[in-house]
């Protein structure tokens, strides 16, 4: 209602602005797009798909923006706003709600994704989709750092694994258990960060708002989430300058794969909505009818995607967490294949096609799938623990 009141109070200059944009046509066409800035998964994902199309728009085509929403990263707001992108304020998006009203305005507009957030053309590796960061905020970051003890050069990880604080605390009066399916145990990746503590590299837990706090002896394990030090900027510069990054697939780990670092998303769900366009190996959590107590097959897995927590109750089926051994392995197999290019044994190739098979030649698959990164994988280890029934 306050958006429609504001709206209406706009007429008087907007619908004259969006007619004397559509006057400018066949001359030039000036399209308008709303970025959604308040989740950070779509801020930063949208922003990074639309560098990349600026690279192949028509001819005489020039393309402005708004932010949409509340700003999930102020620092990053920045960083767009002295990017490639012309990148308006918010007056932009009362032309832009004027010329969906009025009919024949289509083509003045794009959605804040034209793939849902989803690199399905491979713009992110054909090409630099990415912001640079300027030398102060470099040179602050790196200063942060090392106040932990970290000396530059020397890898960091960082790790982000999502619970329902952040959500909870921002959107109180939203009911978001739908979403606790995504939800993981901190606790149960401590021996995965001291495995790679133990290997020489720093571990940074990330988390704007997080639930609990670490319980580590290891001081290359650093937890972020409750530094009185953390920042915007440092949320961003650590996920685009790390060696690597473990995630649930919470948002602003995208943010690395488009700055193409190497990603493992372990306990992340549903397994279709993998992110295949990214450097990255994916391990899903486990999911289990009730009532026979059988992991459910790959191609009974796809067929029960659901985006609820309620939707997997109600079709009978527990979705269960990965247990520690599982979590560790799958971090050492990542880590050993990133840091030393690991190759997979003849056996775990195998597994692998027969996987990829099975996934790529269901119908549900391609829907969101158009673009395959050459390293995108499955957890050998976590596919090793699931029985030869599971790849039917």
């Amino acid at each position: 209602m306050r958006y429609r009141y504001r709206l209406a109070v706009n007429a008087y200059w907007a619908i004259p602005a969006t007619f004397l944009m559509r006057a400018t046509r066949p001359l030039i066409t000036i399209r308008i797009c709303g970025i959604r800035s308040d989740r950070i998964g779509h801020f930063v994902t949208d922003i990074a798909e639309h560098i990349g199309r600026e690279n192949i728009k028509p001819a005489r085509t020039l393309n402005f923006y708004f932010l949409r929403g509340p700003i999930s990263n102020t620092q990053w707001e920045l960083m767009i706003k002295r990017s490639s992108l012309r990148v308006l304020g918010d007056w932009l998006g009362y032309i832009d709600g004027w010329n969906r009203i009025i009919p024949g305005g289509g083509l003045h507009t794009m959605s804040s994704s034209l793939t849902g957030s989803r690199d399905l053309e491979g713009l992110f590796q054909k090409f630099d989709c990415t912001i640079p960061f300027l030398p102060t905020e470099e040179a602050n970051c790196e200063a942060w750092l090392e106040t932990k003890g970290w000396t530059k050069g020397e890898p960091f990880v960082v790790l982000h694994v999502r619970d329902s604080e952040y959500l909870k605390k921002n959107y109180p009066n939203y009911d978001w258990n739908y979403h606790s399916y995504r939800d993981s145990d901190i606790r149960t990746y401590l021996p995965a960060m001291e495995w790679l503590a133990s290997h020489g590299v720093w571990v940074l837990r990330m988390g704007k708002s997080m639930a609990l706090p670490l319980q580590s002896n290891s001081h290359k394990i650093v937890d972020y989430a409750f530094d009185s030090g953390k920042s915007d900027l440092l949320d961003i510069w650590l996920f685009s300058n790390s060696s690597g990054i473990i995630s649930t697939a919470s948002g602003l780990d995208y943010l690395g794969g488009i700055y193409r670092k190497p990603i493992l998303f372990v306990n992340a769900l549903p397994l279709l909505s993998l992110a295949s366009f990214f450097d990255m190996t994916w391990v899903p959590k486990n999911l289990v009818w009730k009532e026979s107590r059988e992991i459910l097959t790959l191609s009974e897995t796809i067929q029960n995607t659901y985006y609820s927590s309620h939707d997997y109750e109600s079709n009978g089926i527990d979705v269960e967490d990965l247990s520690t051994e599982v979590i560790t392995q799958s971090v050492i197999e990542f880590w050993q294949k990133t840091a030393n290019s690991q190759r997979d044994s003849a056996g775990a190739i195998d597994t692998q096609r027969a996987f990829w098979a099975i996934f790529t030649e269901n119908p549900r698959f391609r829907e969101g799938h158009k673009f395959v990164h050459k390293n995108a994988r499955i957890g050998t280890f976590w596919l090793s623990t699931m029985g030869q029934r599971y790849l039917r």
